[in-house]
Parts: structure tokens; sequence; C-alpha cells
């Protein structure tokens, strides 16, 4: 460490002028970033983005069949074309111990049902 910061004070001017030059061409870089400002509502018409939105709720307090007829509501509605949870790649009526060990941090966050 001591090193990296002698090299630094060292060469300071090369320093200074690699900062310049990168803060120069992200200046000039900026306005070329297209920005999607509505995630929820999907891309703005005309773009070139293809990938969907993902949300993720997060119920607290549910029990299962309560979390099974939200996982049925959530289907529902408009534009929603899927919905994972955890009856999707395990037996929900088996104890957690049985889940796959990816799947129960991935669905589960401390008490809440994800």
């Amino acid at each position: 460490m001591k090193q990296l910061a002698r090299g630094i004070v060292a060469y300071r001017f090369v320093t200074i002028c690699v900062f310049a030059v990168l803060t120069a061409a992200a200046l000039v870089l900026t306005p070329h970033v297209n920005v999607v400002y509505q995630p929820a509502g999907g891309p703005p018409p005309g773009s070139s983005y293809e990938g969907g939105s993902q949300i993720r709720i997060m119920a607290e307090g549910l029990r299962l069949p309560e979390a099974i007829e939200l996982k049925r509501r959530l289907e529902t509605v408009e534009g929603v074309e899927s919905v994972l949870w955890l009856d999707d790649i395990a037996d929900i009526y088996a104890k957690c111990a049985t889940l796959p060990s990816k799947a129960s941090p991935a669905l589960f966050s401390n008490s809440m049902v994800v």
C-alpha cells in the first residue's frame, strides 16, 4: 500500500492527467447514455431494450395457504407474464430442510416469504 502511495505521489502529474482525461471522456460520453426512467412500466416506445422488468414482492407473516392465494392473485394481474414461488421448485408441504440449498435463501428472507 505504501508503494502504491509513493508511486502516486512520485508521478502525481501523470496521475492528475489520467484523471483529467477520464473525466473529460465521461463528460463527452454522458449525452450518449440511454436511461430507462420507467422500469416498472416497461421500456419507452422505440427503444432497443429487450429485457423485462422483474419485481420481487416480500410478504411478512403469511401462512402457506395465504401465500398460495397471493401468488394466484398476482398471476391474474394484467401484464404479469409469470410468478415464480417456492411451490414451483419444491414441495411446499415438506420441511425446509428438504429444500434445495440454493432455493431457501432466495425465497426466504428472515421471517419473510419472497
